[in-house]
């Protein structure tokens, strides 16, 4: 708080120092205060627009506080002009992706999980939002019905399979979920 406090004071003599709104907004961040955070980066990336953290950052806060919307413009512009370092791209892609399969573009949904996480063993988490992007559910993880979920992460698991072009495993997932699923769109 002492240095939030800090960087509040001399912002104001120095509003346009990027630096420190970038700390500003990393503090509230780190703190899980994603509202809070918004305006500061808003801030970094209107001083710096080619700031590729700075657009990451704003919408992982934005995603964060549901503004997803606003978080999917943001993350694409931070695709565009880098992430800045591995860990902020594979958290931002993850998000990213989860957004473009929210907003019903599956495709360009798997392309970002394929190309971020392609090449890593496949954890729970990615397996469930491969799952949503091949059978095309318009949703986030956190709104998928838990009766669905068993499926989801099965069908997560058939995409990975299908792009190692292992396709006898693939197959043998797609058979299982088609024959426990036969009602459900796109299996």
């Amino acid at each position: 708080q002492e240095a939030l406090n800090l960087y509040k004071q001399v912002l104001q003599s120095r509003p346009g120092w990027i630096g420190g709104w970038w700390y500003v907004g990393m503090i509230h961040y780190d703190a899980d205060q994603y509202g809070e955070a918004i305006p500061a980066l808003k801030k970094v990336v209107t001083l710096d627009p080619k700031s590729g953290p700075g657009f990451a950052f704003l919408g992982l806060c934005e995603f964060s506080v549901a503004k997803y919307s606003d978080a999917l413009i943001h993350l694409d512009k931070a695709s565009t002009l880098g992430f800045g370092d591995a860990e902020t791209a594979r958290v931002g892609n993850y998000h990213r992706a989860l957004l473009l399969n929210l907003n019903g573009r599956f495709r360009e949904a798997s392309e970002v999980l394929s190309s971020q996480f392609g090449q890593e063993k496949l954890t729970p988490q990615i397996a469930i939002a491969r799952g949503l992007a091949l059978l095309h559910m318009p949703i986030l993880p956190a709104q998928l019905d838990v009766t669905k979920k068993e499926l989801v992460f099965s069908a997560g698991q058939a995409s990975a399979e299908l792009e190692h072009r292992r396709y006898e495993e693939a197959l043998q997932l797609l058979t299982a979920i088609e024959k426990e699923h036969p009602e459900v769109p796109f299996v």
